[in-house]
């Protein structure tokens, strides 16, 4: 038996597979991510399971496909542009793809923090503390909804105050 390293890949005979754990994603991306099911991805729901794990497994690298084909937005125009631009990105995903973000759905804590990492890294590359960025990016948790309202009647305030005669 030839070692690993000098073994090359040679193409099986006959026909190639119906199904790639690729087509099967990209079956559930074209499907909606909300309309998600093994049923529905497959005519044989059993013949998926050589290319998945679970439904998780499925919705989660549907989402992971539609995150990775999403490009982040450009820190060059100043960090507000980059929060505008991003939450315009997350509006379109989210009308785009109603099931982008399905409760309960494992896996998709990985999935998401890699996007969040980015745009944190970003802000503070634009002059952001760690924590303010991590506030500036966290979506709506219940926890950060309070300060980030507070940050956004600040604005107004400041708005306001510099409108008024």
């Amino acid at each position: 038996m030839l070692p690993e390293s000098t073994r090359r890949a040679v193409p099986r005979p006959g026909p190639e597979p119906r199904l790639s754990r690729e087509k099967i994603v990209k079956a559930a991306v074209e499907l909606g991510i909300e309309q998600v099911s093994i049923g529905a991805v497959a005519a044989a729901p059993a013949s998926l399971y050589c290319y998945i794990d679970s439904l998780d497994d499925l919705v989660a690298a549907a989402v992971e496909t539609v995150l990775a084909a999403t490009p982040l937005p450009s820190p060059e125009r100043g960090w507000r542009a980059y929060l505008e631009e991003e939450a315009g990105i997350r509006l379109h995903l989210l009308t785009r793809y109603a099931g982008l973000v399905p409760e309960g759905a494992a896996g998709l804590a990985g999935v998401a923090g890699r996007r969040f990492e980015q745009l944190v890294q970003g802000l503070v590359g634009l002059g952001f503390p760690v924590e303010e960025a991590v506030l500036a990016v966290v979506g709506a948790p219940r926890e950060h909804l309070a300060r980030k309202l507070g940050l956004v009647l600040d604005g107004i305030a400041a708005r306001h105050t510099t409108a008024s005669p």
